[in-house]
């Protein structure tokens, strides 16, 4: 079922949008062509932002990049703009981004890099017999987040320190869709911390799925306070089965809770560990990082 439109009185009646300025020519305006083009102007000045960053064919195998600016943690990245960037023939995917230094990558074929690493997701490309057959505009995945904020961006909770930080606690969050991708049996990286961030607190919350279980230890890959990278620094052997949820602050959490903050003396990630995969085993949950940015 489409979109329906208001009764054709009320489209009759209308003289301007509040929320962008566009007006509506008028029912036997004349001029009728300056009026379209004053149409088409304030038209123009409202989707001016909407081509930041957008991805266009060129003809043949080149697409072209607007120019366009976004902001990368606390750092706000600008991009001049591109053309004649030459895609591969014959590609079903090709996964079009902005990395984590600021790039334009065009030759990635198998996938977006995880969630854990910064970049901005452009654009996903289908080229074909030496041209360009489909553009899928990824930029929209940029501008709405559920249950939470990605990983690399701060929420500012509002909790004022009175600590030598003396700025707001702010948090990072990860949910189970991206959680249970780095509980795979191998040590991941969780949150990005830069150096002089003071780490609070770890809370890890998570639920596995009937029958299925594994240990779980998050720490540093930086040295923190003096003392060494230390993968387990955080949390040691957090049980995570199907009986409930567990959380460090639990009765029933089974691992060691670092108490105190730990200040990273550079920049790297707080990383995560897991006994065995569950990646696939029905795995719901979540970890919270609370921290004082540096």
């Amino acid at each position: 079922m489409g979109e329906t439109y208001p009764s054709d009185s009320e489209l009759l009646n209308l003289v301007s949008d509040n929320e962008t300025g566009v007006e509506y020519i008028e029912t036997g305006k004349a001029p009728y062509y300056l009026e379209f083009r004053k149409l088409l102007y304030r038209l123009l000045l409202v989707a001016k932002r909407a081509n930041d960053l957008r991805i266009f064919a060129e003809g043949g195998l080149n697409v072209g990049v607007c120019a366009g600016s976004y902001w990368d943690g606390g750092n706000l990245r600008s991009y001049n703009g591109s053309v004649g960037n030459a895609l591969a023939d014959d590609k079903a995917n090709i996964y079009i981004y902005m990395d984590s230094d600021g790039a334009l990558v065009t030759d990635e074929y198998t996938a977006f890099p995880p969630v854990t690493t910064n970049h901005v997701r452009l654009a996903q490309v289908t080229t074909s017999g030496g041209a360009v057959s489909a553009i899928v505009d990824l930029r929209g995945q940029h501008l709405l987040t559920a249950f939470g904020h990605p990983v690399g961006v701060d929420a500012l909770v509002g909790v004022e320190s009175s600590g030598v930080h003396g700025g707001a606690l702010a948090c990072k969050r990860l949910a189970s869709v991206q959680l249970k991708d780095l509980v795979d049996g191998n040590t991941n990286n969780l949150f990005s911390v830069n150096s002089g961030d003071r780490v609070v607190r770890v809370e890890f919350l998570v639920k596995t799925a009937a029958g299925s279980a594994c240990t779980v230890d998050i720490g540093f890959d930086v040295t923190a306070d003096g003392s060494a990278a230390d993968t387990d620094g955080w949390i040691a052997g957090a049980d995570a089965n199907s009986v409930g949820f567990y959380g460090s602050s639990d009765d029933s959490y089974d691992g060691v809770y670092v108490l105190g903050g730990k200040t990273a003396a550079a920049a790297g990630c707080v990383t995560i560990t897991s006994s065995s995969d569950q990646s696939s085993s029905g795995f719901e949950g979540q970890v919270i990082m609370w921290y004082m940015p540096g």
